[in-house]
């Protein structure tokens, strides 16, 4: 079994799919790695000034190269 690819307080860019087209891309910090879910492993992701958590898939976030 493959390890989680980003460390929770990790900043990365969020990409959403067309599945959420709700929501919006854009620079979040990794709040609690998930379990593996349909062979991948999601995140609860927060955006600046949000309460509210969201979920993300691996493949959908980005390492940054330095924080903004």
């Amino acid at each position: 079994m493959s390890a989680h690819k980003f460390q929770v307080g990790q900043i990365v860019q969020y990409t959403p799919t067309l599945r959420f087209s709700g929501a919006a891309s854009g620079i979040y910090k990794v709040a609690r790695r998930m379990p593996e879910q349909d062979g991948e492993f999601t995140y609860r992701i927060l955006g600046r000034g949000e309460m509210q958590e969201r979920s993300a898939r691996e493949s959908e976030l980005c390492e940054l190269d330095e924080a903004p």
